[in-house]
């Protein structure tokens, strides 16, 4: 006892009043109230007087930027900011910054006629910033980066939150005494708007942020603390004792035992906590699918990027799964759906529809883009949706055609979402029972010649082709496409002239046990693995194994659930295997010009975004370079394209 009273009262004497409340705190609970009380008061009564006197040194008093970003909600800055102004004005080093999303100037006039002597002190600053498309906590809480500096310390607050002078004092405390921290200032009760209220070391929230990719509510304040925490293995995260996030978040308990990680902890006094103006109250996530389904979403994807174990990885890949899953089943899914993937013009959104569509995730494909889109047209696709996953030039700026609707992502990454932002489109936009068909940039499906020039090619191929009228979908076959020898001068303006052979290797000379046992190679084509070998000009060039079978091309249902590379339809668990009567669509792929003509790009490519086998033999592909791919072009068996079906049987 003797030992912790006397570190209490030596942190006492050098100003550490968290950490001497904390070891009073301790003896008291041990001990008694009646011993160590008054010792616990003084020393919170020394906190908040040691930052209203102003004797303190500016090192020992640290700039804390109070962010309240707003759209629409003049109402409530109207009820709150008047008294949290009055707070701050105990205190030096402090500030409130208001970042208006309004189209409206009622808010922003509003504030300048009513506080104008505090705006030009500083003590307050209001920015009109581009009103949102809509509310997005991550995009708004973000937006204070160019604003405040980077010694100081950010501190998150909406438009309904009341700040008060314990808090304040005690927040600059932590800071002063301990350095950059994480503060999360929940009381312990959902909804009652506490649990979004968090500070972090200004520096640290520039660098990292609230996670821009997520649905636009629910887990934002967790992953600023655990994007900090991660990264930056030296700060603490404090808390109330009985508002431990680690311990009463299911997510975060997951995470630590499979991370084997934990943060270190401090409980402390956060300091008196005054309920905001509109508290959601307890269950209210629980009672809404839509913000149950953001929660689920975002956390287990949140995590799932901080995760640094394969058990950590694939376990929250895997409950990602589940989560977007059960969007499609859900009595929200639309309205979830809607706010997945966003249009780059509003005005132009197509409607629900029963038109032959294209649906494709394109990135920096300009190459491709007019010769592909002008072939999809050509054999009959009436409509292209598309989603822009971050072109450097925008693709909505490429002038597509009327027929071209294209779209931005909201939530997620490519390696995750890809296949999700397809599908929450088709739900949308999508009659069931009718045909899409999905290809990327650089994979231009041929229909052979129909028997009919009155329809298109589409259009011939519903009316006879027995694996969509049978099965739903038409599988196809990528044919990586090569020049005819080394002599051919490709570029990206000749590629669909010059690109006209592909690999024809002789089965039965060829060693082929390994290909034929490969665990891809039997999930795709099973007995028809020949078909594949045949064909496989990555593996017969670079030892690589890729899935060559694809359904570019089925009939709509809404329990229909894509696979990442469209190698897979599943319905209702099932997936597609490849029939003795199926035909399939040749699909020339051009995977292998930018290694023609742009080796020293595609060297520098990013495969991140890619699966591990993928992300593996892309990197092995582009490293080899163009010299490898020509020299045992050159010498391996080949044949010209064809636009022809290819016969299983």
């Amino acid at each position: 006892m003797t030992e912790v009273v006397l570190e209490a009262v030596s942190a006492f004497r050098r100003g550490a009043y968290v950490l001497a409340e904390s070891l009073f705190g301790e003896c008291q609970k041990k001990y008694g109230s009646k011993f160590f009380s008054p010792n616990v008061s003084v020393v919170k009564n020394r906190i908040i007087r040691k930052f209203v006197s102003g004797d303190v040194p500016p090192s020992l008093d640290p700039m804390v930027y109070y962010c309240i970003p707003v759209m629409n909600r003049l109402e409530d800055i109207q009820t709150t900011l008047r008294h949290n102004l009055s707070v701050l004005d105990c205190f030096s080093n402090v500030k409130i910054i208001i970042n208006l999303f309004d189209k409206s100037d009622e808010s922003f006039n509003w504030i300048s006629e009513n506080f104008e002597s505090e705006m030009a002190s500083k003590v307050l600053e209001v920015n009109r910033l581009k009103p949102l498309a809509f509310w997005h906590f991550s995009w708004a809480k973000n937006s204070f980066k160019q604003y405040i500096g980077d010694d100081g310390v950010y501190s998150s607050l909406d438009g309904d939150n009341y700040i008060t002078k314990d808090e304040v004092a005690r927040t600059k405390q932590i800071y002063a005494e301990f350095g950059p921290a994480v503060v999360h200032h929940f009381t312990g009760s959902w909804g009652d708007g506490s649990s979004g209220r968090v500070s972090v070391w200004a520096e640290h929230y520039k660098v990292h942020g609230y996670r821009n990719e997520l649905f636009p509510r629910q887990f934002d304040e967790i992953s600023l603390m655990m994007n900090v925490l991660r990264s930056e293995p030296g700060v603490q995260y404090f808390c109330r004792a009985e508002a431990d996030i680690f311990s009463k978040s299911w997510f975060l308990r997951s995470f630590q035992e499979k991370e084997n990680w934990q943060p270190t902890k401090r409980f402390v006094d956060i300091g008196a906590n005054r309920a905001p103006e509109n508290p959601k109250g307890n269950g209210y996530v629980q009672s809404d699918e839509k913000l149950e389904a953001y929660t689920k979403i975002n956390a287990n994807f949140s995590l799932l990027k901080l995760a640094q174990t394969k058990d950590a990885q694939k376990y929250f890949a895997d409950h990602l799964n589940k989560a977007k899953d059960q969007v499609f089943v859900s009595d929200a899914a639309i309205e979830i759906a809607t706010m997945a993937v966003a249009p780059c013009i509003e005005e132009l959104c197509p409607d629900l529809s029963g038109k032959t569509t294209l649906y494709s995730v394109v990135k920096n494909d300009d190459i491709f883009l007019t010769s592909w889109i002008e072939h999809y047209r050509s054999i009959g696709v009436e409509r292209f949706i598309i989603v822009d996953d971050g072109s450097d030039r925008p693709l909505v700026d490429a002038m597509l055609g009327d027929d071209v609707f294209i779209f931005k992502p909201v939530v997620g990454d490519f390696k995750n979402f890809k296949v999700f932002w397809l599908m929450c489109l088709m739900k949308r936009f999508q009659r069931a029972g009718s045909v899409c068909v999905c290809a990327d940039a650089d994979e231009y499906i041929d229909i052979p010649e129909s028997d009919s020039d009155k329809v298109s090619k589409i259009e011939a191929l519903k009316r006879t082709n027995l694996s969509l009228q049978k099965y739903g979908r038409v599988p196809g076959i990528l044919l990586d496409l090569m020049p005819k020898n080394e002599s051919v001068n490709v570029t990206y303006d000749n590629y669909l002239e010059t690109m006209t052979h592909h690999s024809y290797v002789d089965v039965i000379t060829a060693e082929v046990e390994a290909y034929r046992t490969h665990p891809s190679v039997r999930w795709a084509f099973s007995n028809f693995w020949q078909k594949s070998f045949k064909y496989d000009l990555r593996y017969h060039v670079y030892g690589t194994v890729d899935c060559l079978r694809k359904f570019p091309i089925f009939i709509y249902e809404d329990n229909l659930k894509l696979n990442q590379g469209f190698h897979d339809l599943v319905k209702a668990g099932n997936g597609s295997m490849l029939e003795s009567d199926d035909y399939l669509l040749p699909i020339r792929h051009y995977k292998m010009l930018k290694i023609l003509v742009d080796q020293e790009r595609t060297v520098s490519d990013d495969f991140s975004g890619y699966f591990g086998r993928t992300a593996e033999n892309l990197s092995k592909i582009y490293a080899a370079g163009k010299c490898t791919l020509l020299r045992t072009w050159r010498h391996l068996e080949k044949a010209p394209y064809e636009s022809k079906y290819f016969v299983l049987s």
